[in-house]
């Protein structure tokens, strides 16, 4: 069985250890990457090579930032719960001490 700080890395830090990467490799793809043009370029003269590298970067951000979003909420969910668990687990645990008295059923009719 796994601990819980592995699955912690792995369900929540590594995912947005990812997103960020994505990102980081988004923007230096986007600031790096040289335009191809020559006699020997394959693309037409025309073609706008500024508009499909934004495009790719948009597409990378947008991945990353999913990522992030979904993982942020389901730790978030996760957190929630297992707080849950733990006050009711507490509750059980101390048993019926700390709570008030059941109100007494009243006694059956007599005959």
């Amino acid at each position: 069985m796994t601990s819980g700080r592995v699955r912690t890395f792995l369900g929540v830090w590594a995912p947005l250890i990812l997103g960020a990467l994505l990102i980081a490799f988004a923007v230096n793809f986007f600031v790096t990457s040289p335009t191809p043009s020559g006699p020997f370029s394959r693309w037409p003269a025309e073609f706008s090579w500024d508009l499909w590298r934004s495009l790719c970067t948009a597409g990378l951000v947008f991945v990353a930032v999913i990522l992030g979003i979904s993982t942020v909420g389901r730790a978030r969910s996760s957190r929630t719960r297992r707080r849950a668990w733990g006050r009711w687990y507490r509750k059980r645990k101390a048993g019926r001490e700390g709570l008030p008295p059941r109100p007494e059923a009243p006694p059956p009719p007599k005959p």
